[in-house]
């Protein structure tokens, strides 16, 4: 599996304001085989090493060209990819 994004550096441990939105635009669509994007809800509000344990979310029912928008500090990553296609 592809190592944690966080796209704001460190995890802030208090619940700051959004100041910034990534979106998500899949060019396929997106099942569990070909890997969505997993997220971990809430994790722009606690510290990195408190994520141990927590399940991820993933939107594995996107259809190409759906908007997907998270807080940029939420962590995730790609899913395995165990499909033919790259």
């Amino acid at each position: 599996d592809d190592d944690l994004g966080e796209g704001g550096g460190t995890v802030q441990s208090t619940a700051l304001p959004v100041h910034c939105i990534t979106v998500f635009i899949p060019l396929a669509q997106l099942d569990d085989v070909n890997g969505p994007t997993e997220y971990w809800p809430g994790t722009h509000r606690i510290a990195s090493e408190d994520v141990a344990g927590r399940a991820p979310l993933a939107f594995g029912g996107s259809e190409a060209g759906d908007a997907i928008l998270f807080d940029y500090r939420v962590l995730h990553r790609g899913g395995h990819n165990a499909s033919d296609e790259p």
